[in-house]
C-alpha cells in the first residue's frame, strides 16, 4: 500500500491514542510516508472542556517535547475556539478501533 501524497487533510480523525495495538500485534504496520517531514504534520491542536462547565472550554496545545515528558501538554484559554477540534484525552486502541469503524462503515 502506498502512503506517499497522503496530507494531514486527508484525516477522518485526530485522536491521541495508546499503543496497545501496536505492541499486541493487533495493528500491523502498512507503510512509511517519504519523504516525511515534521512541517507537513504539525501536531493538532484538541479542546478541553470542563465537565462541570465551571471553567470555560480551552484549546490544548501539544508539542514533540511535551511527548518526552508523558504528554501532558499545554491549556490555553481563548476568546474564539476554533471549530472542528477533537476531545482532549488519550484513547485505548478499541475505542479507537469502535470510532474507526463508526466513520468508515
Amino acid at each position: 500500500m502506498s502512503l506517499d501524497g497522503l496530507l494531514p487533510g486527508d484525516a477522518i480523525v485526530r485522536l491521541r491514542f495508546g499503543d496497545l495495538g501496536l505492541l499486541s500485534g493487533d495493528w500491523k504496520l502498512i507503510g512509511e510516508i517519504a519523504p516525511w517531514s515534521r512541517a507537513d504534520w504539525p501536531i493538532p491542536e484538541f479542546l478541553w472542556t470542563d465537565a462541570l462547565n465551571v471553567i470555560p472550554d480551552q484549546v490544548v496545545v501539544y508539542t514533540d517535547e511535551d511527548f518526552d515528558k508523558g504528554g501532558i501538554g499545554r491549556q490555553e484559554r481563548r476568546k474564539s475556539i476554533p471549530p472542528g477540534l477533537e476531545r482532549a484525552g488519550l484513547s485505548g486502541s478499541g475505542a479507537v478501533e469502535i470510532k474507526l469503524s463508526r466513520l468508515l462503515g
